[in-house]
């Protein structure tokens, strides 16, 4: 029975024997885009590339070694007085060291290897950061959603303190107590996370689409702009697959 490996942003997990990776999958646990290794493949492919099955054939081939390259297959040696034949443990690989065809360990997971991994960032670095991507449900749900329940509740709160904190003085002018401007304070720092929150969330939408965080003051545009703002981040697919800002959130 095989094991698969998967990569998933850098970080190696499995092993898999073959149907539960296949259930995986099915399940929506790990994506097609993700990189899987199998004993037999000579580096990470795309699981959407690959054939999950036991049978070697399956993965893909290793590539043709190069002619000028020379390999020493051992044969079966005669070791008089001890037996009979004997097999060998090992290949004889070029470089003089040895290596056993039945222990072959998974290569280094991709992302952790010499060169660009454009599966960098998977989602989202924190709620404030501004790199990464997120989708459409993350955003309307994390940002708008809860932003908005944040506001409404806030709002309530501090109309009920005002009706009960406030009282008329001897000129007719309303005046409140203490308590009512910590509340308004502590309103000002809320709402100031919110507006750093919104615009967070709004720029990695905007990566999701393969677009530059500055793309947000499309909004000073009269009439299109705005409108054309909230279609690219609150309605239209991100980029399918990696792109220079991450992973599609989709795929994680």
């Amino acid at each position: 029975m095989a094991n698969w490996f998967v990569s998933v942003n850098g970080e190696q997990k499995g092993p898999y024997p073959t149907e539960q990776l296949r259930q995986l999958v099915a399940d929506g646990f790990i994506s097609r885009d993700a990189y899987v290794w199998r004993d037999g493949m000579a580096q990470w492919q795309l699981l959407s590339q690959v054939r999950l099955s036991d049978d070697p054939a399956g993965a893909p081939v290793e590539p043709a070694r190069p002619a000028a390259a020379s390999y020493n297959t051992p044969q079966p040696s005669y070791q008089g007085g001890q037996g009979g034949y004997q097999q060998p443990s090992g290949f004889q690989q070029p470089g003089g060291y040895q290596q056993s065809p039945y222990q072959q360990s998974a290569p280094q997971a991709y992302g952790q290897q010499g060169y660009a991994n454009p599966v960098s960032d998977a989602r989202n670095r924190g709620y404030f950061s501004f790199q990464g991507r997120i989708g459409r449900k993350t955003f309307w749900l994390s940002y708008v959603l809860l932003q908005t329940i944040v506001i409404v509740v806030l709002g309530i709160i501090g109309t009920v303190l005002a009706q009960t904190m406030m009282s008329i003085n001897d000129e007719g002018m309303p005046v409140f107590a203490p308590p009512f401007y910590v509340f308004l304070a502590v309103c000002g720092v809320i709402y100031i996370f919110l507006l750093i929150g919104g615009l967070a969330g709004a720029v990695k939408r905007l990566h999701d689409r393969d677009r530059t965080g500055w793309f947000i003051f499309i909004q000073l545009i009269p009439i299109v702009g705005p409108i054309w703002f909230i279609v690219e981040v609150g309605f239209l697919r991100g980029t399918p697959g990696a792109n220079r800002y991450g992973v599609d959130p989709l795929a994680v």
